[in-house]
């Protein structure tokens, strides 16, 4: 059983796939991130990560429910069968006017 990764909302058109399984040995959070960059290339790079190789923000990742930045982030352990949900949070700023 491998560890299921989920891309859901303008991140999924952005990479261009809504799902990827991850073989082998995978501990961390980061570790996935790094073989879904080497599988799926610059797209998922470029929508995954920062310059400095961090998380993008705005990104919302949920490892079976929970949130990732509660589990240790980056560093939130995985175990076989784990899914792992990627999107992205956009904000919209509306402005109104008066009467």
């Amino acid at each position: 059983m491998a560890v299921r990764i989920k891309f859901y909302g303008a991140l999924k058109h952005e990479i261009g796939i809504d799902e990827v399984e991850i073989e082998g040995q995978v501990e961390t959070l980061r570790e996935a991130v790094n073989r879904i960059v080497e599988k799926l290339g610059d797209r998922a790079s470029k929508a995954l990560l920062s310059e400095k190789g961090d998380l993008r923000t705005g990104l919302l990742v949920l490892i079976n429910g929970t949130p990732a930045s509660l589990m240790g982030g980056l560093d939130a352990k995985l175990r076989r069968g784990d899914e792992v949900v990627l999107d992205r949070i956009e904000m919209i700023e509306v402005e109104g006017g008066g009467l």
